[in-house]
C-alpha cells in the first residue's frame, strides 16, 4: 500500500472543494447581477448542490482511504496477504462514476428548481404585472385578490393591495376637490365677467360704476375665502398624522375659547357658557380649538340678532359631552343630511355665506378623535351640536 494513498483525500478536499467555491463564488458575483430572482435561485441551489456532492465525495474518499489503510495495515500484522488493492480499484471506479454522475444530477436539480423557483415568483410577477397595468392604464380598481397561504407573498400582496386602496381613496378625493373647488369658483367668476361686459357695454354714471365695482369685490371676497378654507382643509387632512395627541385640559380650554369668540361678537349675541370642571380628554389641543371654534362661529353665522348661544361642558359616565346650542334660524331635514358634506351651505335666507368647508372640518377631527357627533335642528327654532368624547 502507498503511503501516500490515505492522504490523498486531503488534495481532493483541497483541489476540488476550495478551488471550487472560490472560482464559483467569483463567478456568480459577477455574472447573477443583472439575472431575474428565479435565475440567481435555481444557480444558488445549482450551486450549493454541487459543493455538497463535492464535500460528500471528498468526505467518501478520504474514509474509504483510510479504511483501506487500516486494512493494509492489520492483514500486514497479522502475516497475510496484502488484498486491498483490488478495493481501492474499485473504489477509484465508484468514485469516477459519482463524477461524472453529479453533474448530470445538478442539472436535473437545477432544472426542478428553476421550476419550482417559477412558482414561487409567481405573485412577484402578478404584482409586477399589476403595477404596470395601473401606471399605463391609470385603473386603481384592480386588485391582487391573492389566493395562497398565509405566507410572505401573502402578506406582500395584501400590503400592496392596502396601498391601492389608499391610492384610489387619495386620487377620488383629490379628484372631487377639485371639482367641488372649480364649481365654487365658476360662479364668482361668471358673476365678475357679466358684471364687466355688462358696465362696459355702454357710458355710466358714477353710481353705477361703484356699485359694480361692489359686486366684483364682493365676488373677488368669496373667491378669496374658497381658497383660504380649500388651503386650510388640505393642510387639515395633509397633517392629520402629525397632530400630536395628549391630554387636555378642556374645561380650560372651552372656557379660553369662549371668551376669545365673545370679543369678535357683532350681532349682540349672548355667549352663555356652563362649563364643568377639571374635564380631561385625550386629544389634540390645536384641532380641538378647530372643532369648537368652528362650531361656535357657524351658530354666529345662522343666528339672530339679540339671540344667544350656549355651551355646555359636562360628564357622563366615561364621556365629556359638549354641547352647542343656538336660537338661530335652524335647518331643515334636507340640510341636516349634507351639513358636514364639502363646500354644501344652506339656503336658509338668515344665515350669512360661508365656504361650506368649517363643518366638514369639524366632522374631520371628531372622527380622529373618535368622538360621535349628533346635530338636532328645527327650521326657525335653531340648532344644537353634540359632541362625545373618551374622558380621561
Amino acid at each position: 500500500m502507498k503511503k501516500w494513498s490515505c492522504v490523498r483525500p486531503f488534495f481532493i478536499v483541497k483541489i476540488f472543494l476550495f478551488n471550487a467555491i472560490k472560482h464559483l463564488s467569483r463567478a456568480l458575483l459577477v455574472y447573477m447581477k443583472n439575472l431575474s430572482i428565479r435565475l440567481k435561485i435555481t444557480l444558488i441551489f445549482a450551486t450549493a448542490l454541487l459543493i455538497v456532492s463535492l464535500v460528500i465525495l471528498a468526505v467518501l474518499r478520504m474514509v474509504s482511504g483510510v479504511v483501506i489503510y487500516n486494512m493494509a495495515q492489520n492483514q500486514m500484522a497479522a502475516g497475510m496477504d496484502i488484498g486491498t488493492q483490488y478495493l481501492d480499484e474499485r473504489l477509484h471506479d465508484i468514485m469516477m462514476s459519482a463524477v461524472f454522475l453529479i453533474p448530470i444530477l445538478t442539472i436535473l436539480a437545477s432544472v426542478l428548481a428553476y421550476h419550482m423557483a417559477g412558482r414561487m415568483m409567481s405573485p412577484i410577477r402578478r404584482i409586477g404585472e399589476l403595477s404596470s397595468d395601473i401606471r399605463d392604464g391609470s385603473d386603481l380598481k384592480r386588485r391582487m385578490n391573492f389566493v395562497g397561504p398565509n405566507d410572505e407573498f401573502y402578506q406582500l400582496a395584501g400590503a400592496i393591495d392596502k396601498m391601492i386602496n389608499r391610492l384610489e381613496y387619495a386620487f377620488e378625493k383629490e379628484s372631487r376637490l377639485v371639482a367641488d373647488v372649480s364649481d365654487e369658483l365658476r360662479n364668482p367668476l361668471s358673476t365678475i365677467i357679466a358684471e364687466c361686459e355688462y358696465t362696459l357695454d355702454r357710458d355710466r354714471d358714477s353710481s353705477e360704476y361703484e356699485a359694480a365695482l361692489r359686486t366684483i369685490l364682493s365676488q373677488g371676497e368669496r373667491m378669496t375665502d374658497v381658497m383660504n378654507g380649500v388651503l386650510d382643509y388640505s393642510s387639515l387632512e395633509q397633517k392629520l398624522h402629525k397632530y400630536p395627541i395628549g391630554d387636555i385640559d378642556y374645561s380650560s380650554l372651552v372656557k379660553e375659547i369662549g371668551s376669545e369668540i365673545t370679543v369678535m361678537n357683532d350681532k349682540n349675541i349672548d355667549l352663555q357658557l356652563e362649563v364643568d370642571e377639571n374635564i380631561r380628554i385625550r386629544g389634540n389641543r390645536f384641532l380641538q380649538t378647530c372643532l369648537i371654534q368652528n362650531i361656535i362661529q357657524n351658530a354666529y353665522r345662522f343666528g339672530k340678532e339679540n339671540g344667544f348661544i350656549k355651551v355646555r361642558l359636562s360628564e357622563w359616565e366615561d364621556k365629556a359631552i359638549l354641547e352647542i346650542q343656538d336660537n338661530g334660524c335652524g335647518m331643515d331635514e334636507e340640510s341636516l343630511e349634507h351639513i358636514f358634506d364639502r363646500f354644501y351651505r344652506s339656503t336658509e335666507d338668515c344665515a350669512q355665506r360661508g365656504t361650506g368647508l368649517g363643518l366638514s372640518m369639524v366632522k374631520r377631527i371628531a372622527d380622529m378623535h373618535n368622538a360621535d357627533i349628533h346635530v338636532t335642528s328645527r327650521l326657525n327654532e335653531g340648532s344644537c351640536f353634540r359632541i362625545l368624547f373618551s374622558r380621561v
